[in-house]
Parts: C-alpha cells; structure tokens; sequence
C-alpha cells in the first residue's frame, strides 16, 4: 500500500470516528436551543402566586341586573366608577409585578428532557399542518436524555434543584417539601429550520394543583416565544 493510500485509509477512519462521536453527542445532550426554550418558559410561566384583583365594590352602581356581567366586562353605570377601579388595577398590577421580581422561589427541575407520553394521544391540528408535524415529531420520540440545570439561565432570583420524590415530596398530603413548584419539560421537537418547535411542558405546586400541555413556539427576532398550547391534564 503506497503512502498516500494509507493517507486516505487513516482519514477514512478518524471522519467515520467523528461522525459516530457527533451523533452520540446529538442524542445524548439537548442543543442550546432547547435550553434557550426552557429559560424562556420558567421565567414567563413559573411566576410566583400574586394577590387576585380587588373585590366587587359595594358601593358601585350599575345599569344592569347581572352585576357579574358588569363587572368583569367593565360595563360601568359611570365613567367614575370605571376609573376607580382601573386605577386600583393598575395599582396592584404594578404592586405585583415588583413582587414577581423580587419574591425569590425554588424550583424544583425534572433531572431529565423526559418522553413525551404522546403515543396513545389522537390530536388533530388540521388547521395548522406545521403543528401536525411538531406534533407527530413529538410523538415519535421514544428516549429521554439528561437535563443539565447549569445550563439554564433564569433572568429572575429564583433557585434551581433537581427534583427528587424522596426529598421533596411528603408520605402523606399533597404539598411538597422545601421546593414552591416542580417543574417537568420533555424533549424538544424542532423544525428542519429550528424556528419553530413544540414540547411538553408540566408545572406543579403541589399535587393537587398542576398542569400540564403542549408548547408550541417560534423563534421570533431571534427570541423563542409561545404561540399556542394544547392541555393535556390539570388538578
């Protein structure tokens, strides 16, 4: 064998090697993308429990029998009552969006991108071929791999810890311990393009008061953002 033969032979070899470790590398780790999804969804969706808005003012009047209806489609008898209680609205808007910020919570994370568990669902999004296929992808998946929380990037002050039934969920009752949500996320089914993607997304804060659905989004100026769900189940 001449030497540019055995050349060719050793390049062979190392470009099937690196192929093989690139594959592995794809199947075993989420892409940055999928972590650029969950830091999204945990700081819009995660949000800490606020005070609802104020009560029915006793005081207020209005032009019609059904006082429900009135008052949460804002059908005033007058223009001043109509301003009192959006100012008092505003109000706590701006109370709760401090408090957003600066209520530190932990979270508790599923340590794995886990399955779906779509396999014996029958959605049909026969309005939206795209969300067909997103939706199919998902269904397909059949592994799940491991989710790393250094790399996740929360914007608020909130702790992250991997989820652990034995540490953090009670033998009798239904709150959990040390942690004010438990957060669950598949793994990510993208687009050829990776502008768009939909997953499966559970949030808990305790196990009676949970959901969990489908998330399907877009990358819009180069941000991830929810275009719309699918629940699934709720308590």
């Amino acid at each position: 064998m001449t030497v540019i033969k055995k050349l060719y032979t050793v390049l062979f070899i190392c470009l099937i090697s690196f192929s093989i470790h690139s594959c592995i590398v794809q199947d075993s780790e989420a892409d940055t993308e999928s972590y650029e999804i969950l830091n999204m969804l945990i700081d819009k969706h995660a949000k800490p429990l606020l005070p609802p808005p104020p009560p029915l003012p006793n005081t207020f009047t209005y032009d019609s029998v059904n006082i429900k209806e009135n008052y949460y489609s804002g059908h005033w008898s007058s223009k001043s009552d109509s301003i009192i209680y959006s100012n008092k609205l505003d109000s706590i808007k701006k109370k709760n969006e401090i408090l957003s910020k600066n209520i530190a919570q932990i979270i508790a994370i599923d340590p794995y991108f886990a399955v779906p568990w779509l396999a014996d669902s029958n959605f049909n999004f026969a309005n939206s071929p795209e969300k067909q296929r997103l939706y199919e992808a998902l269904k397909a998946i059949q592994d799940s791999i491991p989710l790393r929380i250094d790399r996740l990037k929360i914007t608020r002050n909130d702790s992250l810890t991997y989820w652990s039934k034995a540490q953090h969920r009670r033998r009798k009752g239904a709150d959990y311990v040390g942690v004010d949500i438990v957060a669950s996320f598949s793994r990510v089914a993208f687009d050829e393009k990776k502008q768009k993607a939909a997953l499966v997304v559970s949030f808990n804060r305790s196990v009676l008061a949970g959901f969990s659905a489908i998330y399907f989004l877009e990358k819009k100026d180069d941000k991830w953002v929810v275009i719309d769900t699918k629940g699934l189940w709720i308590s």
